[in-house]
């Protein structure tokens, strides 16, 4: 039941189809599409490149593209309780296929990683993306598959539109990865768009290529609104040298999960997980600026307190040479609740752990970065520090040392 109440409560906020006119006539009344090429009299095939070959059937109204992206990386660690390394490494291997028939109205995307996904910590070859959207009208779509939870905007961005070489730590420890599920997408107008989508959830052995374990489901709602100009959320920093623009966002998320002790499910272990994120980002003339703030609470059925995790990031950059060369910097935090023992990245459905004297009480990163664009953010070049700091609820801080030089691509 609390499943179907989830999915009921998602498909109120979904519009009626039936009320717009269907995408084909739109383009036609709007004329995008001129009568011929409604009656598929459009040309023969052609081939183009959008950051990507890019193979169009206009008589058909359909396409069919192709992606790749790769990074290529230097990683030089000093680990304050561990061993020291240096490293060579490929990352974000990916290939991303995508493709539309019916003039868009019908779209799909599937991609695959092929090395070490830094996303979830796993290696091997890995699904990532594999959905399909129905556009029935325009700005109104309704995806069905697997991609990014949408909570979260720095999650949401994509590794090669990043403006440093890794996501902030916030980021990192405060979302859900890939699941699979069903969602709306929407705009109100040219300034607001939102999203609400539900997944199988966060239990124990449920996540990224995994079928659903129990009844128990994640509902997640994503808005931006644009403030001042027209704010693209889908990449940081300013590459283009824009005119300002600025906007904000707002994420939540509520869902119910069945717990573990160890590597053994308890059916009897269950609660709650909600939290909210709160996003404000800026850029115009070279410069940008960003600040994410999360709050996670879990409630354990039994328990007699919520467990209340907080974080945030602060990054700005600006191109000392307009489109080319650019330096930022980032300061991110994560603080858990005194009461339990506290870890980064908190595997799906295991249990918070009650302690005062175990994990982790806070943690700091300090990031800096310099980067040269060669093709805006298909191709760049970048380098910096980081350093870690955790905080133990007992014991010495420690801080962990990481200097990196990246090349980055996608074509």
């Amino acid at each position: 039941m609390r499943k179907l109440g989830l999915i009921a409560a998602a498909s109120l906020l979904v519009p009626v189809a039936a009320q717009a006119k269907p995408l084909n006539e739109l383009l036609l009344d709007k004329g995008v599409l001129g009568a011929a090429e409604m009656k598929k009299d459009a040309g023969p095939a052609r081939l183009t490149y959008d950051n990507g070959p890019k193979l169009e059937f206009p008589a058909a109204g359909a396409e069919w593209g192709m992606n790749a992206r790769l990074q290529s990386l230097y990683t030089y660690s000093d680990i304050d309780a561990g061993n020291d390394s240096s490293s060579f490494d490929v990352r974000n291997v990916r290939l991303d296929l995508h493709g539309s028939v019916m003039n868009k109205e019908f779209s799909w995307r599937i991609t695959n990683d092929f090395t070490t996904d830094t996303d979830s910590g796993t290696s091997g070859s890995k699904l990532q993306d594999a959905y399909f959207d129905w556009t029935p009208c325009e700005g109104q779509t309704v995806r069905a598959g697997q991609w990014a939870t949408p909570f979260g905007r720095q999650w949401m961005t994509e590794n090669q539109n990043l403006q440093f070489i890794d996501r902030s730590v916030a980021a990192q420890n405060f979302n859900f990865g890939r699941q699979a599920g069903v969602g709306y997408m929407g705009n109100i107008g040219e300034d607001f768009s939102h999203q609400v989508a539900v997944f199988n959830g966060n239990s124990f052995n449920e996540g990224q290529n995994v079928s659903g374990q129990d009844p128990l489901l994640l509902a997640v709602y994503n808005a931006a609104l644009n403030v001042m100009g027209s704010y693209n959320r889908s990449y940081e920093g300013d590459p283009t040298n824009s005119t300002g623009s600025a906007g904000v966002g707002l994420s939540a998320y509520y869902g119910q999960s069945r717990f573990a002790s160890g590597s053994t499910a308890t059916s009897s272990a269950t609660g709650d997980e909600f939290g909210a994120s709160f996003d404000v980002g800026y850029r115009g003339d070279g410069a940008s600026l960003q600040l994410e703030g999360f709050y996670q609470g879990v409630d354990v059925d039994g328990n007699d307190k919520t467990q209340s995790n907080y974080g945030l990031y602060a990054q700005g950059g600006y191109f000392v040479v307009p489109q080319e060369w650019e330096v930022a910097a980032r300061f991110g935090w994560v603080t858990f609740d005194e009461d339990f023992a506290g870890s980064l990245g908190r595997a799906n459905g295991t249990t918070p752990s009650l302690s005062t004297t175990t994990g982790l009480d806070d943690v700091y990163e300090v990031n800096a970065v310099v980067a040269y664009y060669i093709n805006g953010h298909n191709l760049k070049v970048m380098t910096g520090p980081t350093w870690l700091i955790s905080n133990p609820k007992t014991g010495e801080d420690t801080t962990d040392f990481r200097y990196q030089v990246g090349l980055f691509g996608y074509f």
